[in-house]
């Protein structure tokens, strides 16, 4: 269930915020990578420590606090069409703050 969908800005960078892993999956629609745009993770807030903690699979990143438990990751970001021709990487297109 997506319960907020993002939109992206024509011509500049755009910062899509997220504070906690459990408010459910926003879409992202025009995420464009070349333009700057990042997905911001505040580290407390989900208790990251690490890029390994975070995947992409069809278009949605995961995040996952014990990635070797038995505790399925969480999803939180959807991306409508991701359209760049650079590939998105966790440890580039994500910033932990």
């Amino acid at each position: 269930m997506i319960f907020d969908i993002l939109i992206g800005g024509d011509g500049g960078a755009d910062r899509f915020v997220f504070h906690y892993p459990n408010e459910g999956i926003d879409q992202i629609r025009g995420f464009d990578r070349p333009l700057g745009d990042r997905i911001e993770v505040w580290r407390v807030g989900f208790g990251a420590t690490s890029f390994s903690q975070f995947s992409l699979v069809n278009n949605t990143v995961y995040f996952d606090a014990k990635p070797n438990d038995a505790i399925a990751p969480v999803a939180f970001v959807r991306f409508e069409v991701y359209e760049s021709p650079i590939p998105f990487v966790i440890s580039r297109d994500i910033i932990l703050f």
